[in-house]
Protein backbone atom coordinates (compact mmCIF):
# COMPACT_ATOMS: atom_id res chain seq x y z
CA UNK A 1 0.00 0.00 0.00
CA UNK A 2 2.70 2.03 0.81
CA UNK A 3 4.22 1.85 -2.29
CA UNK A 4 1.21 2.64 -4.15
CA UNK A 5 1.31 5.78 -2.19
CA UNK A 6 4.94 6.66 -3.58
CA UNK A 7 4.28 5.81 -7.02
CA UNK A 8 1.38 7.98 -7.07
CA UNK A 9 2.84 11.22 -5.12
CA UNK A 10 5.66 10.17 -7.52
CA UNK A 11 3.54 10.22 -10.94
CA UNK A 12 1.68 13.52 -9.23
CA UNK A 13 5.02 15.48 -9.10
CA UNK A 14 6.17 14.74 -12.51
CA UNK A 15 4.04 16.85 -14.73
CA UNK A 16 4.50 17.29 -18.97
CA UNK A 17 5.83 20.65 -19.79
CA UNK A 18 3.61 22.30 -22.28
CA UNK A 19 5.18 23.23 -25.59
CA UNK A 20 6.20 26.67 -25.89
CA UNK A 21 4.40 28.67 -28.57
CA UNK A 22 6.47 30.27 -31.06
CA UNK A 23 6.62 33.97 -30.69
CA UNK A 24 4.67 36.11 -32.71
CA UNK A 25 6.95 37.83 -35.60
CA UNK A 26 4.73 41.55 -34.80
CA UNK A 27 7.48 43.43 -37.29
CA UNK A 28 6.36 40.88 -40.16
CA UNK A 29 2.50 40.74 -39.93
CA UNK A 30 3.28 44.97 -39.61
CA UNK A 31 4.27 44.27 -42.73
CA UNK A 32 2.00 42.63 -44.43
CA UNK A 33 -0.42 44.74 -42.88
CA UNK A 34 1.03 47.73 -44.82
CA UNK A 35 1.39 46.01 -47.96
CA UNK A 36 -2.67 45.00 -48.13
CA UNK A 37 -2.97 48.45 -47.15
CA UNK A 38 -0.97 49.61 -50.46
CA UNK A 39 -2.70 47.31 -52.74
CA UNK A 40 -6.24 49.00 -51.45
CA UNK A 41 -4.71 52.55 -52.50
CA UNK A 42 -5.02 51.18 -56.20
CA UNK A 43 -8.92 51.10 -55.62
CA UNK A 44 -8.81 55.08 -56.72
CA UNK A 45 -8.51 54.08 -60.53
CA UNK A 46 -12.57 53.70 -60.96
CA UNK A 47 -12.86 56.98 -58.97
CA UNK A 48 -10.85 58.69 -61.46
CA UNK A 49 -12.02 57.35 -64.29
CA UNK A 50 -15.45 57.95 -63.39
CA UNK A 51 -14.37 61.87 -61.91
CA UNK A 52 -13.28 62.42 -65.42
CA UNK A 53 -16.33 61.17 -67.27
CA UNK A 54 -18.75 63.78 -65.07
CA UNK A 55 -16.44 66.43 -66.07
CA UNK A 56 -16.90 65.58 -69.68
CA UNK A 57 -20.56 64.82 -69.80
CA UNK A 58 -20.78 68.15 -67.90
CA UNK A 59 -18.95 70.04 -70.74
CA UNK A 60 -20.63 68.13 -73.50
CA UNK A 61 -23.98 69.38 -72.41
CA UNK A 62 -22.67 72.82 -72.75
CA UNK A 63 -21.33 72.46 -75.91
CA UNK A 64 -24.83 71.97 -77.12
CA UNK A 65 -25.96 75.51 -75.76
CA UNK A 66 -22.89 77.54 -77.59
CA UNK A 67 -25.28 78.78 -80.53
CA UNK A 68 -27.77 80.40 -78.36
CA UNK A 69 -25.03 81.99 -76.59
CA UNK A 70 -23.23 83.20 -79.43
CA UNK A 71 -26.57 84.10 -80.47
CA UNK A 72 -27.61 86.31 -77.48
CA UNK A 73 -24.67 88.04 -78.04
CA UNK A 74 -25.21 88.67 -81.50
CA UNK A 75 -28.46 89.80 -81.33
CA UNK A 76 -29.59 93.58 -81.86
CA UNK A 77 -29.51 93.86 -78.33
CA UNK A 78 -25.95 91.99 -78.22
CA UNK A 79 -24.45 94.43 -80.88
CA UNK A 80 -26.03 97.64 -79.44
CA UNK A 81 -24.41 97.16 -76.25
CA UNK A 82 -21.02 95.87 -78.25
CA UNK A 83 -21.37 99.50 -80.30
CA UNK A 84 -22.18 102.07 -77.45
CA UNK A 85 -21.23 100.21 -73.85
CA UNK A 86 -17.42 100.69 -72.46
CA UNK A 87 -15.44 97.96 -72.05
CA UNK A 88 -16.06 96.92 -69.27
CA UNK A 89 -20.09 96.85 -68.84
CA UNK A 90 -19.91 95.20 -71.83
CA UNK A 91 -17.51 92.32 -70.31
CA UNK A 92 -19.46 91.99 -67.21
CA UNK A 93 -22.82 91.25 -69.62
CA UNK A 94 -21.21 89.05 -71.24
CA UNK A 95 -20.04 87.19 -68.32
CA UNK A 96 -23.58 87.34 -67.22
CA UNK A 97 -24.62 85.78 -70.69
CA UNK A 98 -21.71 83.22 -70.46
CA UNK A 99 -22.58 82.07 -66.62
CA UNK A 100 -26.86 82.10 -67.53
CA UNK A 101 -26.40 80.20 -71.11
CA UNK A 102 -23.27 77.89 -70.53
CA UNK A 103 -21.64 77.42 -67.74
CA UNK A 104 -21.14 78.81 -63.89
CA UNK A 105 -19.56 77.86 -60.46
CA UNK A 106 -22.31 76.66 -58.88
CA UNK A 107 -23.62 74.32 -61.75
CA UNK A 108 -20.27 73.00 -61.87
CA UNK A 109 -20.06 72.70 -57.99
CA UNK A 110 -23.56 71.05 -58.11
CA UNK A 111 -23.43 68.60 -61.13
CA UNK A 112 -19.52 67.77 -61.27
CA UNK A 113 -17.76 68.25 -57.99
CA UNK A 114 -20.58 67.29 -55.85
CA UNK A 115 -21.30 64.04 -57.13
CA UNK A 116 -17.57 63.19 -57.35
CA UNK A 117 -17.52 63.60 -53.61
CA UNK A 118 -20.25 61.30 -52.95
CA UNK A 119 -18.28 58.77 -55.66
CA UNK A 120 -15.70 59.17 -53.62
CA UNK A 121 -16.74 58.60 -50.17
CA UNK A 122 -18.62 55.72 -51.79
CA UNK A 123 -15.56 53.98 -53.13
CA UNK A 124 -13.48 54.90 -49.82
CA UNK A 125 -15.66 53.31 -47.76
CA UNK A 126 -15.91 50.15 -49.53
CA UNK A 127 -11.87 50.18 -49.84
CA UNK A 128 -11.74 50.55 -46.00
CA UNK A 129 -14.10 47.79 -45.63
CA UNK A 130 -11.93 45.50 -48.16
CA UNK A 131 -9.22 46.61 -46.20
CA UNK A 132 -10.06 45.84 -42.96
CA UNK A 133 -11.25 42.65 -43.23
CA UNK A 134 -8.13 41.25 -44.62
CA UNK A 135 -5.90 42.89 -41.74
CA UNK A 136 -8.59 41.46 -39.35
CA UNK A 137 -8.15 38.37 -41.11
CA UNK A 138 -4.35 38.58 -40.67
CA UNK A 139 -4.43 39.66 -37.00
CA UNK A 140 -6.93 37.03 -35.82
CA UNK A 141 -4.10 34.27 -36.84
CA UNK A 142 -2.23 35.10 -33.47
CA UNK A 143 -5.12 36.63 -31.82
CA UNK A 144 -8.47 34.62 -32.24
CA UNK A 145 -10.68 36.80 -29.80
CA UNK A 146 -10.20 40.21 -32.05
CA UNK A 147 -13.22 41.29 -33.39
CA UNK A 148 -13.64 43.15 -36.34
CA UNK A 149 -15.78 45.92 -35.25
CA UNK A 150 -13.58 47.29 -32.42
CA UNK A 151 -10.14 46.60 -34.59
CA UNK A 152 -11.65 48.94 -37.70
CA UNK A 153 -12.76 51.69 -35.02
CA UNK A 154 -9.31 51.19 -33.40
CA UNK A 155 -8.08 52.11 -37.28
CA UNK A 156 -10.19 54.92 -37.57
CA UNK A 157 -9.42 56.72 -34.57
CA UNK A 158 -5.73 56.42 -35.01
CA UNK A 159 -5.83 57.94 -38.56
CA UNK A 160 -7.79 60.96 -36.86
CA UNK A 161 -5.64 60.80 -34.90
CA UNK A 162 -3.05 61.73 -37.56
CA UNK A 163 -4.87 63.88 -39.12
CA UNK A 164 -5.29 66.42 -36.17
CA UNK A 165 -0.98 65.70 -36.29
CA UNK A 166 -0.53 66.87 -39.97
CA UNK A 167 -3.44 69.89 -39.26
CA UNK A 168 -1.06 70.60 -35.75
CA UNK A 169 2.21 70.49 -37.91
CA UNK A 170 0.57 72.59 -40.27
CA UNK A 171 -0.21 75.03 -38.09
CA UNK A 172 -4.30 75.05 -38.28
CA UNK A 173 -7.09 74.27 -35.99
CA UNK A 174 -9.89 72.18 -36.69
CA UNK A 175 -11.96 75.10 -37.29
CA UNK A 176 -9.98 76.89 -39.87
CA UNK A 177 -9.43 73.45 -41.87
CA UNK A 178 -13.20 73.12 -42.15
CA UNK A 179 -13.85 77.00 -42.88
CA UNK A 180 -10.66 76.70 -45.82
CA UNK A 181 -10.51 72.65 -46.64
CA UNK A 182 -14.34 71.92 -45.83
CA UNK A 183 -12.84 69.16 -43.75
CA UNK A 184 -10.66 68.08 -46.44
CA UNK A 185 -8.50 65.95 -43.84
CA UNK A 186 -11.48 64.88 -42.16
CA UNK A 187 -14.82 62.92 -43.33
CA UNK A 188 -15.95 65.11 -46.12
CA UNK A 189 -13.57 65.25 -49.48
CA UNK A 190 -13.06 68.65 -50.75
CA UNK A 191 -11.71 68.01 -54.03
CA UNK A 192 -11.74 71.33 -55.47
CA UNK A 193 -13.31 73.08 -52.98
CA UNK A 194 -15.59 76.70 -54.15
CA UNK A 195 -14.88 76.61 -57.97
CA UNK A 196 -15.75 80.41 -58.08
CA UNK A 197 -12.20 81.03 -55.82
CA UNK A 198 -10.16 78.49 -57.86
CA UNK A 199 -7.15 80.11 -59.85
CA UNK A 200 -7.94 77.32 -62.82
CA UNK A 201 -11.49 78.54 -62.66
CA UNK A 202 -11.29 82.40 -62.92
CA UNK A 203 -8.83 82.02 -65.18
CA UNK A 204 -10.90 79.81 -67.84
CA UNK A 205 -13.72 82.11 -67.29
CA UNK A 206 -11.52 85.41 -67.79
CA UNK A 207 -9.96 83.90 -71.32
CA UNK A 208 -12.97 82.85 -72.50
CA UNK A 209 -15.07 86.11 -71.67
CA UNK A 210 -11.92 88.01 -73.46
CA UNK A 211 -11.82 85.76 -76.28
CA UNK A 212 -15.54 86.11 -77.14
CA UNK A 213 -15.70 90.00 -76.67
CA UNK A 214 -12.95 90.98 -78.67
CA UNK A 215 -14.57 88.41 -81.56
CA UNK A 216 -17.75 89.99 -81.06
CA UNK A 217 -16.00 93.33 -81.28
CA UNK A 218 -14.48 92.80 -84.51
CA UNK A 219 -17.65 91.00 -85.72
CA UNK A 220 -19.74 94.37 -85.40
CA UNK A 221 -16.74 95.77 -87.24
CA UNK A 222 -16.99 93.75 -90.06
CA UNK A 223 -13.61 92.29 -89.34
CA UNK A 224 -15.06 88.44 -88.19
CA UNK A 225 -18.50 86.67 -88.53
CA UNK A 226 -20.91 84.86 -86.15
CA UNK A 227 -19.34 81.62 -86.82
CA UNK A 228 -15.51 82.42 -86.11
CA UNK A 229 -17.03 83.70 -83.01
CA UNK A 230 -19.26 80.08 -82.32
CA UNK A 231 -15.74 78.95 -82.91
CA UNK A 232 -13.80 80.23 -80.52
CA UNK A 233 -15.96 79.96 -78.04
CA UNK A 234 -16.27 75.93 -78.44
CA UNK A 235 -12.13 76.29 -79.27
CA UNK A 236 -12.07 78.31 -75.62
CA UNK A 237 -14.52 75.15 -73.96
CA UNK A 238 -12.36 72.29 -74.84
CA UNK A 239 -9.51 74.05 -73.08
CA UNK A 240 -11.63 74.81 -69.93
CA UNK A 241 -12.91 70.80 -70.18
CA UNK A 242 -8.66 69.88 -70.58
CA UNK A 243 -8.17 72.10 -67.46
CA UNK A 244 -11.09 71.06 -65.22
CA UNK A 245 -10.50 67.21 -65.49
CA UNK A 246 -6.79 68.16 -64.72
CA UNK A 247 -8.00 70.20 -61.52
CA UNK A 248 -10.49 67.65 -60.23
CA UNK A 249 -8.80 64.39 -60.95
CA UNK A 250 -5.58 66.08 -59.86
CA UNK A 251 -7.51 66.81 -56.45
CA UNK A 252 -9.12 63.83 -56.20
CA UNK A 253 -6.01 61.84 -56.60
CA UNK A 254 -4.28 63.45 -54.26
CA UNK A 255 -6.51 63.92 -51.04
CA UNK A 256 -6.90 59.67 -51.61
CA UNK A 257 -3.27 59.02 -51.76
CA UNK A 258 -3.01 61.17 -48.27
CA UNK A 259 -5.94 59.74 -46.54
CA UNK A 260 -4.09 56.20 -47.91
CA UNK A 261 -0.60 57.12 -46.43
CA UNK A 262 -2.75 57.89 -43.11
CA UNK A 263 -4.38 55.03 -43.20
CA UNK A 264 -2.00 52.42 -44.27
CA UNK A 265 -0.05 54.20 -40.78
CA UNK A 266 -3.04 53.83 -38.40
CA UNK A 267 -3.44 49.58 -40.19
CA UNK A 268 0.43 49.32 -38.96
CA UNK A 269 -0.05 50.91 -35.54
CA UNK A 270 -3.60 48.83 -34.93
CA UNK A 271 -1.57 45.75 -36.08
CA UNK A 272 1.09 46.20 -33.35
CA UNK A 273 -1.07 47.40 -30.58
CA UNK A 274 -2.95 44.43 -30.93
CA UNK A 275 -0.27 41.52 -31.30
CA UNK A 276 1.92 42.97 -28.19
Amino acid sequence: MRGCVLVLLCVGCHRVPRPTEPAVDVEARVREAREMSRVRTADVAPVLDLASARVTEFFDVRFGRVDAFVGELFGWRGKWRAAFWGREDYERWVRRAFERRLLSAPEFEREVAARVREDAAFAWSASESRLMADVHALVRRESPSLTLEPFAAEVRALAEELRADVARDAGMNVASIAASEAAALGAAWALAGALAANAWWNAGVSLVIGVVVAAIIDATAGEAGEDAARARVHAELVWMRRRAVDAVVGALAGEWLARAERREAAVAAAVERSLR
